[in-house]
């Protein structure tokens, strides 16, 4: 089992290198990235896309990593049908978060922003049409503290 996105990333690299694109030339959050995921999708392809220069950005974009059930089956070792099984399973069985100390956690915690220093236009505002008014974040993970 792949453990963190990082090792998940290696092993599509490694294993199916079809199934992973890396993009180096500078691209543009607005329109860019949408434009680039929907000419590889107009082609039948969904490999994971890892954008290494988003203009406006300190930070690559790593996009599509969950647009293959096979290949996340795959990564645990696992069958489609049995990861699909699993996912059954959970939707149905829901666990309770777990909460993390301030100072504790697992290594996901590398880069921790708090209070003032937070600032979301840091991240790479995508758009996927003019006609947008403003940017998105799709599937970004989110913790939060509950303040009780």
């Amino acid at each position: 089992m792949r453990e963190d996105l990082r090792s998940f990333l290696r092993f599509v690299r490694q294993q199916t290198p079809r199934e992973y694109l890396r993009i180096d030339n500078p691209v543009s959050p607005q329109l860019e990235i949408a434009a680039t995921v929907a000419a590889l999708e107009s082609k039948k392809r969904m490999p994971v896309v890892e954008f290494s220069s988003v203009k406006g950005c300190s930070m690559p974009v790593i996009t599509n990593v969950c647009a293959s059930l096979p290949r996340i089956a795959r990564s645990l070792n696992i069958t489609a049908v049995e990861l699909e099984n699993r996912l059954f399973e959970a939707y149905e069985n829901p666990i309770q978060p777990q909460v993390w100390e301030r100072n504790d956690g697992p290594p996901v915690r590398e880069c921790v922003i708090w209070g003032g220093e937070v600032d979301l236009y840091s991240l790479p505002q995508m758009r996927s049409s003019q006609h947008e008014q403003a940017g998105f974040l799709s599937s970004a993970a989110v913790i939060a503290r509950d303040p009780v």
